[in-house]
């Protein structure tokens, strides 16, 4: 992992260093906040006269984690930087 190398070390257990970073500006977690994960799709009877499309609503995104997205997307760059500094050594 490319965060164990720049930080020399293994970072070992990252979930708490997830949430940490989640509420960090310049964590490299860049937060969705616009549109949903809803779907439409079409049904058995789609391409003849009745066709019928489903449409499954979803979540909407927000303003920290959500349904939609969780904590949103990752710009590596940073977050690789951010996760490396959070990590401590754990030997092995």
């Amino acid at each position: 992992m490319l965060a164990n190398q720049l930080a020399g070390h293994r970072l070992g257990y990252l979930n708490p260093h997830l949430y940490e970073l989640a509420g960090e500006d310049n964590s490299g977690i860049v937060d969705v906040t616009k549109g949903d994960n809803s779907f439409t799709f079409c049904s058995a009877s789609c391409g003849t006269p009745q066709e019928v499309d489903t449409t499954v609503a979803g979540f909407p995104a927000t303003r920290g984690y959500d349904l939609a997205s969780g904590w949103g997307t990752i710009d590596a760059a940073r977050f690789v930087r951010a996760l490396a500094g959070k990590g401590e050594d754990r030997g092995g």
